[in-house]
Parts: C-alpha cells; structure tokens; sequence
C-alpha cells in the first residue's frame, strides 16, 4: 500500500509540475519588439541529436540513451555501462551541426555523469558597410561544452543537472558564457513522462 501510495504522489508531482511550467511557458511565450537583442547563444534551442531532431525532440520522456540526455538531462539516468555518440545533422538554414556525448555510471551507484560538445558552423557570410560596400567574408560558428550528472532515484524516477559553457564566434565579435539544464523523468512500463527546463540563466559576455 505505502509503494502505491508513493507511486500515486509521484504521478501526482509530475503532472501537477508539467501544468504549471505550460502555464508559466504561455505566459511568457509573446513576441515583444523590446526584447529584441536580449538573448544569445539561440544556437542552444534547436537541440542536438541527429535522431532526436528527426524526432522533433518525442522523446524527451522516455529515452535510455546518451542522445536522450541532451534533451533532458534526467534520462541519463537509465544509462547503462560507458556508451558514446557522434551525430551529425544539417539544418535547415544551410548551416550544420556536429554533437558528441560519452557517458557512463559512477561505479555501481544510480548516479550517472555525461560530457558533451555541441558545434554548430554557418560558413561564413559576406559583410557589408552603410555604403553596401564589401568588408570581407566573416566565419560563424557556435560551440557548448556541457557537464551533465543524472541520478535514479527509484526505478521509476530520476532527476538531472547539467552546467554548458558556450562560445560565440562571428568575425571578429566573440562571445563566452554560460547556462544550466535541470530535468525529471517518470516511467512505468511503456509510459514515460518527463520535465526539462534548458539553458536556464547565465550570461553571454562579447568581446569585439
């Protein structure tokens, strides 16, 4: 009866979690004119994973993977053994992004560590003054290190962290920062569930 009962509290946070992050992410979800400029590092929101992007990111609830904890964190804490990644995807705006993950457990603890490197390159773009007069090619690229550490808490559930450091790149202009990932999962048989919230706060400082 008590594992029913916390089976039952466990749903019951999950669920009652989920509405409130819809709430709070509707609320805030509003195109605002000034705003614009305010953000950074925008490369981050596309995700990573050439199966998980062909997925549109379904599998942020259940998934065992390396790949899967890119997109929330918790999931790593499925992981078993040392397993590794390397993807490669073209996006749609021409430019490509290249991901790598390894991870593996703490001994024979429920806690699970990950590393990986997201770089994403646009080519480089022509520059142009006020007069439309040619300044040169400029190179764009991306780049997040990340440190993710994820622990089974029950068989069900499991929580997770992660902390990126990223790197802007446009001509001469750089950028350094840095962002954090926090994320749940519950499943039980065939059914999965799973809260992430990305690159939460920070600051991207430019240089240039």
């Amino acid at each position: 009866m008590s594992a029913q009962r916390n089976l039952a509290r466990i749903v019951k946070l999950a669920v009652g979690s989920a509405l409130v992050m819809g709430l709070v992410a509707a609320g805030w979800a509003h195109a605002d004119i000034n705003q614009a400029g305010t953000t950074a590092a925008n490369f981050l929101s596309i995700g990573s994973g050439a199966r998980t992007l062909g997925m549109g990111g379904a599998i942020l609830g259940f998934n065992d993977d390396v790949a899967g904890g890119a997109w929330n964190t918790a999931a790593l804490a499925w992981t078993n053994g040392t397993q590794m990644v390397l993807s490669h995807a073209g996006l749609d705006d021409g430019s490509s992004q290249e991901w790598l993950g390894v991870a593996g457990r703490f001994g024979r603890s429920r806690t699970t560590w990950m590393v990986s490197g997201l770089y994403q390159g646009s080519g480089t773009i022509e520059g142009r003054d006020d007069s439309n007069v040619s300044t040169g090619a400029l190179s764009v690229s991306s780049f997040a290190f990340g440190a993710h550490v994820a622990h089974q808490v029950t068989e069900q559930f499991g929580v997770g962290l992660a902390a990126k450091g990223v790197s802007e790149q446009l001509g001469d202009v750089s950028g350094l920062g840095m962002t954090f990932d926090a994320g749940a999962t519950f499943r039980t048989g065939n059914l999965g569930f799973g809260l992430a919230g990305q690159n939460i706060g920070g600051q991207m400082r430019y240089s240039g």
